[in-house]
């Protein structure tokens, strides 16, 4: 009834007037049997402000609990302190129930406190694997790069899909070179790796670009349209990270995977990306990708692609811009390629 409720909120708001310490208990026991969702949000809100330990002691227990709104709401609330629940929830990652120790592991994390990685890195030894699963991700998101050898060591071993691909992803946060090599000894054929994996793997071979990869990188050209924004960060960074001399030869590869690139179906944004890349091998077959987008449906590529043409060769390229013009509709787009000649 709305009378009850409203009555339920007044004790609420007398209990919260005379103070958490003197009145915790009876808070406690109200929001275990408390079936209104409004009043039960009143008391979280309000224990949420309360950063102590006697509070994190008394709430800790729902974890528990078989209410799962309990268990919910516990995390909600430890969530929101800082500092005080480290200790208490460190203990909870020894109890015997495989999920209490997972919500203490995603309310550790949920803390935001760099400090709660030393405890996460218990999770590495969890007999469950999805507490192990949980553990290797918060201390990716945490960048807990002291923790990088560790889980690397996890991946020699791991054989579950999901805890490899969480591996791989917090890697390419956290990895370091020892990641890398165990990595490259791992997966010694690139083509044979499993889509998922691909991204993550890209992503660590981006922290340690070597000539060397360029060549195994292309040989992954059917599955680029999975994976082109990693392919497209991999060349940027090797271009800016190794010297002509280092890459020699490699650079061929460099201008395949850019030449397959441009031929498939991927966003315009990316499409652009590897028109200004490719701008850089001085190629007559580049000046012919440039004239053949010129005619592309997407405004941003004919925008890029003049741009490239009027800079290798202003007096030779813009009647064939001016040509372009003529056909186009959208006025916007006209009135940048008429700037762009003028």
């Amino acid at each position: 009834m709305i009378r009850n409720t409203e009555e339920r909120l007044n004790e609420l708001d007398r209990l919260f007037e005379k103070g958490i310490y003197r009145n915790l208990d009876e808070i406690i026991e109200m929001i275990e049997v408390e079936t209104e969702d409004i009043v039960k949000e009143k008391i979280i809100n309000y224990l949420k402000t309360q950063n102590n330990s006697r509070v994190v002691e008394k709430v800790i227990t729902f974890f528990e609990s078989e209410d799962i709104y309990l268990r919910n709401a516990a995390v909600e609330i430890i969530s929101a302190f800082y500092e005080f629940p480290l200790d208490n929830l460190s203990k909870m990652l020894s109890h015997k129930n495989k999920h209490v120790r997972k919500l203490a592991l995603d309310t550790l994390y949920n803390t935001h406190n760099p400090m709660a990685a030393t405890f996460l890195a218990d999770g590495l030894k969890d007999e469950d694997i999805n507490n192990v699963i949980s553990a290797v991700e918060y201390l990716g998101k945490l960048q807990a790069y002291k923790y990088a050898d560790e889980i690397t060591d996890l991946l020699k071993k791991a054989e579950n899909p999901f805890l490899v691909i969480t591996i791989l992803e917090t890697l390419s946060l956290i990895g370091n070179k020892y990641s890398y090599m165990v990595i490259k000894e791992k997966y010694k054929d690139i083509t044979k790796i499993n889509g998922l994996l691909l991204i993550p793997l890209l992503k660590i071979y981006c922290k340690f670009p070597e000539a060397n990869q360029i060549k195994e990188i292309l040989k992954l050209e059917k599955k680029f349209k999975m994976v082109y924004k990693e392919v497209l960060d991999y060349i940027k960074i090797v271009l800016e990270k190794l010297s002509e001399e280092e890459l020699d030869d490699d650079l061929e590869y460099l201008y395949k995977m850019l030449v397959k690139l441009l031929a498939i179906d991927i966003p315009a944004p990316n499409k652009y990306e590897a028109l200004d890349l490719i701008s850089i091998f001085e190629i007559d077959e580049v000046e012919e990708i440039f004239i053949k987008f010129l005619d592309s449906k997407e405004n941003i590529l004919k925008v890029a692609a003049a741009e490239q043409l009027l800079e290798i060769n202003p007096e030779r390229y813009r009647s064939e811009i001016e040509k372009r013009i003529k056909s186009i509709n959208d006025e916007e787009i006209k009135e940048t390629l008429l700037d762009l000649i003028s």
